[in-house]
């Protein structure tokens, strides 16, 4: 009997190979939901997202605020997400779970025109003498990062981002000191990151 299972499983490859198909575990599909929004989290409705493998040549393409995608095989993907009067969104994702949401904020166009947002920002309590000090400013909703050094004084200068929800990190090297979240909006503001007493 045991014999027989073999050569039917061995038959079935072969069968498999021959016509072409490939054969996909349905444990190895996914899910794919793509959440379009600016990058404050408020919902974009009428993007254009493709999701192409990296690897094979596989490509979908699904249009709306919530693009979702079926029966998504396992892998890595670059999603490209487009809509009129938004920079365009490129990212590559890894997919190998059953359900996977990817967050992707689009940042205002070139023709909408607005002040570049400046971050300056203070450490607390006094640092002074304490090396390796750094700050990253890490968006929510799309895939941008700011960051600099702390100087000796506490003090630090952001520039260049665009506006939105982030997450203010402080490092001493590559230790995780504060963070905090932040809303930047356009032009100068100032924050203050407070570290907590050890």
């Amino acid at each position: 009997m045991r014999t027989l299972s073999w050569w039917v499983i061995a038959a079935s490859s072969v069968v498999r190979f021959a016509v072409g198909q490939t054969v996909v575990d349905k444990s190895d599909l996914a899910t794919v939901t793509v959440v379009v929004s600016d990058t404050f989290g408020k919902s974009i409705p009428g993007a254009k997202v493709t999701l192409t493998s990296v690897g094979p040549n596989e490509k979908f393409t699904a249009v709306g605020g919530e693009a979702k995608f079926e029966h998504i095989p396992f892998g890595r993907y670059d999603v490209d997400v487009r809509l009129v009067g938004f920079e365009p969104r490129k990212e590559r994702v890894r997919v190998y779970q059953p359900n996977v949401v990817i967050n992707a904020g689009l940042e205002p166009g070139a023709t909408h025109s607005y002040e570049r947002p400046e971050m300056s920002g203070s450490v607390r309590p006094d640092l002074k003498g304490r090396l390796g000090l750094w700050v990253r400013l890490v968006a929510i909703y799309s895939s941008d990062l700011v960051e600099n050094a702390v100087d000796s004084s506490g003090h630090f200068e952001l520039n260049g981002m665009a506006a939105g929800k982030y997450l203010l990190v402080l490092f001493e090297k590559d230790k995780v000191l504060a963070s905090k979240p932040v809303d930047v909006l356009g032009g100068k503001q100032a924050t203050e990151l407070t570290i907590e007493s050890q």
